[in-house]
């Protein structure tokens, strides 16, 4: 005959079992998320590093079409005064 506290011994046992085999699911899954959160976070940095970057260029751009056109238009006006 088995003592009662055999049996719940087992019982103990098995749940510390699953108690840890869940807590390393959850641990994993922490992981992840963590990476998951640092990537989205780099991800965002650097494409506002980017765009910064190319909002600059892109008014550099402008700014020499602006000045070469006014440059043409100078040359222009000089050959038809002559």
């Amino acid at each position: 005959m088995k003592s009662p506290t055999g049996s719940r011994d087992m019982v103990k046992t098995r749940k510390s079992v699953e108690h840890r085999q869940n807590a390393k699911v959850s641990s994993t899954v922490n992981v992840y998320r963590n990476m998951v959160k640092t990537c989205l976070r780099h991800m965002v940095r650097t494409r506002t590093i980017y765009e910064h970057r190319t909002r600059k260029s892109v008014e550099r751009l402008k700014l020499e079409k602006v000045s070469s056109t006014v440059k043409t238009q100078k040359s222009r006006a000089h050959q038809k005064n002559t």
